[in-house]
């Protein structure tokens, strides 16, 4: 597991893109804040491979709280990362484990 911000980083209800170096590179996650809960997704679209931010810190989301794909319009459930509905539908994100210690959110890049 690595340290990849701090829970209060994460704005309630919203969503942070943070850059991580490993071995082979960067890689770029989503983190969203759910109540007690920190849900993290590599930022790639099962679509076309294209991020799922507007810009830095910026998401989009539906009326029902999914995170949307702001290229091809797809909506992601964000407790399990699957595709509810678009052109991806039935794919999922790629989901990462979480913790959190203290005030630091962990994420495990190898599940």
């Amino acid at each position: 597991m690595q340290a990849v911000c701090r829970l209060e980083d994460i704005k309630p209800e919203s969503g942070r893109e943070v850059s991580v170096d490993t071995e082979s590179g960067v890689v770029w996650l989503m983190l969203f804040r759910r109540g007690d809960q920190v849900h993290a997704f590599f930022n790639n679209c099962p679509h076309q491979g294209r991020a799922l931010n507007l810009g830095p810190e910026r998401f989009l989301f539906d009326t029902h709280g999914q995170l949307v794909c702001p290229h091809h319009g797809a909506c992601f459930d964000l407790q399990s990362g699957k595709c509810v509905s678009g052109p991806c539908q039935g794919d999922s994100l790629k989901r990462l484990k979480t913790r959190i210690v203290g005030v630091e959110v962990y994420v495990d890049l190898q599940a």
